[in-house]
Parts: C-alpha cells; sequence; structure tokens
C-alpha cells in the first residue's frame, strides 16, 4: 500500500511539475525571441535604470505579505483561507507604498534626474510592487488548490502582454517609462486571469472580521518573524549587487550584468520556481503523514541535480559567442559576466527549490541565522572592492564563490532537517 501510494505521489508531482514547467517553458520562449530585439531596442544604459527600478520588486516583493502568503497553502479550513488572503491583499498595498516611497528616496534621489524622472521611478515601483504582491496572494491561493493549469496560463500570458508592449514601447522609443508600463500591465493581465476563484469567494472575504485576522496572524506569527526576515535578507543578498554595481560601477555595467542575470535566470523561472511549489505541497503531505519528508527531499534533489548541472555547463561554454551574435557585439561582455555567475545561480537554483524545508520543519530560524551571515560577509566584499578599486571580473568571482560555500551549507542543514526527528 506505502509502495501504491509513493508511485500515486510521483505521477502526481511529475504531472503537476509538467503542467507548470510548460507554462513557464512558453513563457521564457517569448522573452528568449524577443530578448535580441529588445537589445538593439533599448540601450545597456536604460537597461541599467530599468534595473534599478525592477531591483526593489526583486527586494520588496517575496516579503510584501510579511510571508502570511505562505500560510495560504498550509491553512487547514476555508475561514483560515479567507482570513489570509484578505489579511495578504491589505499588506501588499499598505507595504508596496511604504517600501516603494522609502526605495525611491534613497536609490533616485541620490543621482542626477530629473524632479519628473523621479517622481515616474517613483509610482511606478509602487505599482509595480502592488501587481506583484496582488499576484503573489493569487498564486499562493490557486497552488494551494492544484490549479496547475491555469497558473500555466498566466504565466504564458503575462510574458506575451509583457514582452508585446516592450517592443511597441521600443519602436515608439518610449524608453524607461515603455520598460515599465510592459511589466505593469503584464503583471495586472496575471491578476485578472488568475482571480477569478477569488472574486466569486469575494463575499465570504470580505466578511471575514478583522478580530479573527488578528489572531490568526498571531498563530501564524513565525511567517513575519522568521520566515519574512530570512526572505528579505536573501533578496538584500542578491539586490543589493545590483545598487552595488550600479553605484560603484556604472549604469552601464549594470545593464550587461542584468542581461545576464536575466538568462541565468531562466532556467530558474522554468525549474525552480515550479519545483519549489510542488516540493513544498507534496513534501508538506508526507510530513503530515510520516513526521518526515525525507524521501521528497532526496528524490527532488536528485532531479535537480541531473537537470542543473547539464544546463549550466552549456551557458557557461556557450555564452560569450551567443551573445554577442544573438544580443549584439556591445552585448558580448554580459556573456562573460555569466561565466563568472554560472556556479553561483548552479547551487542557488537547487538550494532555493528546496528551502521551503525550513516552514515545513517549523525551523526557519536556521535560515535566518545563515542568510544574515551570508549577507554580512557580502558587505565585507563590498568594502573590500570599494577600498582597493577590484574591477567587476574580480568582484563576480569572489561574489560567485561565497555563494557556492554558503548554499552548500544551506543544502546540508536542509538535508538534516529532512529526516525524522532530527535536531540540529
Amino acid at each position: 500500500m506505502n509502495k501504491l501510494k509513493g508511485i500515486i505521489k510521483g505521477n502526481r508531482f511529475l504531472s503537476a511539475f509538467s503542467v507548470l514547467v510548460m507554462g513557464s517553458i512558453g513563457a521564457q520562449l517569448i522573452s528568449i525571441l524577443v530578448a535580441p530585439l529588445t537589445t538593439r531596442l533599448f540601450t545597456p544604459y536604460e537597461f541599467g535604470i530599468y534595473t534599478l527600478i525592477t531591483t526593489a520588486v526583486s527586494l520588496f516583493g517575496p516579503i510584501l505579505c510579511l510571508k502570511y502568503d505562505m500560510s495560504i497553502i498550509t491553512a487547514r479550513n476555508r475561514k483560515d483561507t479567507y482570513a489570509l488572503i484578505k489579511l495578504c491583499f491589505f499588506l501588499s498595498v499598505f507595504l508596496s507604498i511604504i517600501f516603494g516611497l522609502l526605495y525611491g528616496f534613497f536609490v533616485f534621489f541620490n543621482h542626477d534626474y530629473t524632479f519628473n524622472e523621479r517622481a515616474i521611478f517613483i509610482v511606478g515601483t509602487i505599482f509595480l510592487l502592488m501587481t506583484y504582491g496582488s499576484n503573489n496572494v493569487l498564486l499562493a491561493h490557486n497552488n494551494k488548490k492544484a490549479l496547475y493549469k491555469l497558473m500555466s496560463i498566466v504565466t504564458i500570458t503575462k510574458s506575451l502582454t509583457t514582452n508585446s508592449i516592450l517592443l511597441l514601447a521600443g519602436v515608439l522609443k518610449t524608453g524607461v517609462l515603455g520598460m515599465i508600463g510592459s511589466h505593469l500591465f503584464g503583471s495586472l493581465s496575471g491578476i485578472i486571469r488568475q482571480s477569478a476563484d477569488v472574486r466569486g469567494h469575494r463575499n465570504k472575504i470580505k466578511r471575514i472580521k478583522w478580530g479573527f485576522i488578528y489572531n490568526l496572524a498571531k498563530k501564524e506569527k513565525n511567517q513575519p518573524i522568521y520566515n519574512a526576515t530570512s526572505t528579505l535578507i536573501i533578496t538584500s543578498i542578491y539586490s543589493t549587487i545590483n545598487l552595488f554595481i550600479g553605484k560603484v560601477y556604472s549604469p552601464f555595467q549594470l545593464g550587461l550584468y542584468s542581461l545576464s542575470y536575466r538568462i541565468l535566470g531562466l532556467p530558474f523561472a522554468i525549474i525552480s520556481a515550479n519545483i519549489s511549489r510542488i516540493y513544498f505541497t507534496t513534501a508538506n503531505e508526507e510530513f503530515i503523514e510520516l513526521g518526515n519528508y525525507r524521501k521528497t527531499f532526496k528524490q527532488t534533489f536528485l532531479f535537480l541535480v541531473s537537470i542543473v548541472i547539464p544546463i549550466m555547463v552549456l551557458i557557461f561554454f556557450l555564452s560569450p559567442v551567443i551573445f554577442s551574435r544573438i544580443f549584439g557585439e556591445e552585448w558580448r561582455e554580459a556573456g562573460i559576466y555569466i561565466q563568472y555567475l554560472t556556479p553561483m545561480f548552479g547551487i542557488k537554483l537547487i538550494s532555493e527549490s528546496l528551502t521551503t524545508g525550513f516552514i515545513i520543519s517549523n525551523k526557519q530560524k536556521y535560515e535566518l541565522i545563515i542568510q544574515s551571515i551570508l549577507l554580512s560577509t557580502q558587505v565585507f566584499i563590498f568594502f573590500i572592492v570599494v577600498s582597493f578599486n577590484i574591477p567587476i571580473y574580480t568582484f563576480l568571482n569572489m561574489i560567485s564563490g561565497l555563494y557556492v560555500m554558503f548554499n552548500s551549507v544551506l543544502l546540508l542543514i536542509l538535508f538534516k532537517l529532512s529526516g525524522k526527528n532530527i535536531t540540529i
């Protein structure tokens, strides 16, 4: 019987993954086909400014709901689910305004921008954050209900909308403003498409009392205390690299780095993000049933390694030539950046697919400690680079090595936590 259950769960995992990955492949294929055009319609400098704006989404987007969106997936009844949805929508709007204003003041008021440019950048940042937060809430709800086909369709819809408007913006020479608009309308298309089920229960959601929501939020306090804090540290680790390159080097080099980051992020969008959602659900079910999720961890880890390593090897060796031929000669250096960043992204792709194990084991504090040490070490590297005027290639090599070391430790701890009655 247990063997039969395992087969059923394995088939369900692969089926869900195949549905999600097909959507991601379709979305990324659209981006890949459009990229050679956009790199000729927009300059590396414009990509650099746009990256500074979207960095706010990368930095604050995952914590706009203070990670209560993760509790939507594990909620045991409908009332709790509706209460968490209401709480998450409120938090995403409120915190988008706060974070958008603070980020805009910190980033754009320290540079030589006009008043109109600053206003556009800040307002655009706020709206991008709002739409990102709303999409996260809806994604968590649809993930809970295993609406993988809908999630896959939404992924393609967002990519198609974003890239279509991006091409139009490039032809019309709208610059950074058009890039912001394409991102915003892409997110709105996702909200409209995947909110059907939630809209059908909006009256029930509205009737949930704030007193009940407050008590439930207290019960799930580990999410904002540990998980959200840890996530903010994680996003800070990656996002501060953008801010650092833009400030210490130049927006032009930030534009080159942003393209290399986007290309290396394609496997993450296709593989890691989808596996993470399914792994969270499957491992949580195994934990409830058996008291551990070691089997799911091992299977998922080996599956990831078998996919990630060949992809990263190909990217490492082919990127300089491919970049110059596909994106234009001025982007060749971005392909060289990729060679320095490939080890970092490879292990990141594997480890971040499995980090929900901290939530399942209720050991979010371990992740918080590890990521805090990593961030502190990265800040120290920033200090060294500025003090000794280290070139960007050496900087990227130092950062990549640091991430490989820390993510290896993270995977070891996650492996131990997946076992029954293991404490560390």
